[in-house]
C-alpha cells in the first residue's frame, strides 16, 4: 500500500535544486545544503513580497539586517550558479549557515522517505535532462523556464 503524503512547493523546490545541483557537479552533501538554502531563499523572497505590499507606504518598515555585515567573514563568496552567498564552503541563508542535515530534517519533516525521495529525484532528473547546460546555470531562467512549468505537478504520481 502505497503511503500517501501532500506536498507543497517548499519540499519540491529543495529536491529540484537538490537535483539541479548534482547535476551541475557538485557533491551529494553540497547539494543537498544547496537545495535546502534555495528553498528556503524563494521562500523568504515570497514572504518580504506578501508583506511589503500588505504594508501602508508610510509605515516605516524596519530592516533587522542594518548591523549585520557579511564582510566579516574571511571565506565569503557568491556561488553564480545558485546566486547563494556562501561562508566556509557552506549556503548562507536566513543569517545562518545550510548544512545537509537541514536537507534531511525537512525530509522527514515532510514524510519523505528514502523511497518516495528515490522517485521524486527521478521525476526532477528527467525533467532536468531536457535542459541544456546553460539553462541550468542561469538561476532567473531556470526559475521561469522550469520551476514555473512544474511547480504545481505532482512528482509522485506516475509512481
Amino acid at each position: 500500500m502505497k503511503k500517501e503524503i501532500k506536498l507543497n512547493r517548499f519540499p519540491k523546490m529543495m529536491i529540484l535544486q537538490y537535483c539541479r545541483a548534482l547535476k551541475l557537479g557538485y557533491s551529494e552533501k553540497l547539494a543537498k545544503a544547496i537545495g535546502y538554502a534555495q528553498a528556503l531563499k524563494y521562500a523568504i523572497y515570497k514572504n518580504r513580497a506578501f508583506s511589503y505590499y500588505k504594508k501602508s507606504k508610510k509605515e516605516n518598515i524596519k530592516n533587522n539586517n542594518q548591523n549585520y555585515k557579511i564582510e566579516q567573514f574571511e571565506n565569503f563568496k557568491v556561488d553564480e550558479n545558485f546566486k547563494l552567498t556562501f561562508i566556509d564552503n557552506l549556503p548562507f541563508v536566513g543569517k545562518k549557515k545550510i548544512t545537509e542535515s537541514e536537507f534531511e530534517k525537512e525530509c522527514l519533516r515532510k514524510g519523505i522517505d528514502n523511497e518516495i525521495l528515490e522517485n521524486m529525484k527521478r521525476f526532477y532528473f528527467n525533467v532536468l535532462n531536457n535542459c541544456e547546460e546553460t539553462l541550468l546555470k542561469n538561476e532567473n531562467k531556470f526559475f521561469n523556464k522550469v520551476w514555473k512549468e512544474i511547480r504545481d505537478l505532482n512528482p509522485l504520481q506516475s509512481y
